[in-house]
């Protein structure tokens, strides 16, 4: 093997170990690509669940009961905490619909938070209260509570949930003959 030979064979070793150097590197990018989409669900997740164990203090529990009741008297304390619950509410969701966007959520993630975001739309004291803050969050903002949360949710309208329950509880567990 003559030199020129050598010079050859080390060009050939240095061109497969830039291609092999290369697919390395795309395998870290896509893994922690994929990471970094587990972090974001997590994240979500998390917060998801912080957001709804917030909403079992006995304040913010009677604030969603009383919101089920369009004509429930409201005075200005529990106002301003229905007009801070949607503040998050509506941030929680922009910020989620952002990630989706980004590729950094999966839709099914994204569907999870709006369906809790949508069932608390729907409540009569939350869209009042909607109404009075609407005009106090930009345009952007207006649009996503639009767009995602407000169209096609019906309204909830006010039951009996303790009925509603043993309905269901007699239906699920039939009384034994």
């Amino acid at each position: 093997m003559n030199l020129e030979d050598i010079y050859f064979l080390s060009q050939i070793l240095a061109a497969v170990a830039i291609v092999g150097s290369l697919v390395f590197v795309g395998l870290q990018l896509r893994q922690g690509s994929l990471t970094q989409r587990a972090l974001m669900h997590q994240a979500t997740i998390q917060r998801t669940m912080e957001l709804n164990t917030r909403l079992t203090d006995p304040t913010i529990t009677a604030l969603l009961v009383k919101a089920r009741d369009a004509r429930a008297a409201w005075n200005a304390t529990e106002i301003w905490q229905l007009r801070a619950m949607i503040r998050v509410l509506v941030l929680h969701v922009e910020d989620m619909d952002w990630q989706r966007r980004a590729g950094m959520l999966d839709e099914a993630a994204f569907e999870n938070v709006l369906t809790v975001a949508r069932a608390v739309f729907s409540l009569p004291g939350f869209r009042i209260c909607w109404e009075m803050l609407r005009p106090r969050i930009t345009a952007a903002e207006q649009a996503l509570v639009e767009r995602l949360l407000l169209a096609d949710v019906e309204l909830a309208t006010q039951s009996d949930l303790g009925a509603r329950w043993q309905e269901i509880a007699a239906r699920l567990y039939p009384p034994a003959a």
